[in-house]
C-alpha cells in the first residue's frame, strides 16, 4: 500500500484490516522505510500516490514530483533520529 509521499507516508490506521493493530503496521512501515526505501540513492525520484488533500497523508506537500534526498531532509517521518517507538507515536 501507500509508504511514501511527498512530506508524509502511509497511514497504517487506514489499513486495519486483519488482526494487526495500528501499532503492528505503523512499526512494519517504519522497518519498510529504514530498511528498503531510505537505502536507495538520494537521487531515486519519488512520485506518490496521492497528495495534498487526500486522506491518507496528514502533511503531504502539492508538488507532484521529488527526490528521495528532498524527502529524507523535509519528511518529518524519514528522521534520521527518529526511533521506532517515537515514529509510532507520531503516524
Amino acid at each position: 500500500g501507500d509508504t511514501l509521499f511527498l512530506g508524509d507516508v502511509g497511514r497504517p490506521d487506514l489499513a486495519i484490516k486483519t488482526d494487526l493493530t495500528r501499532e503492528d503496521l505503523a512499526g512494519m512501515l517504519f522497518d519498510s522505510l529504514r530498511n528498503r526505501i531510505m537505502t536507495l540513492p538520494d537521487s531515486v525520484t519519488v512520485y506518490p500516490g496521492h497528495g495534498a488533500g487526500s486522506s491518507c497523508g496528514k502533511n503531504m506537500s502539492t508538488e507532484t514530483v521529488g527526490s528521495l534526498g528532498e524527502q529524507k531532509q523535509t519528511n518529518y517521518a524519514l528522521r534520521a533520529d527518529m526511533t521506532k517507538e517515537e515514529f509510532i507515536k507520531e503516524v
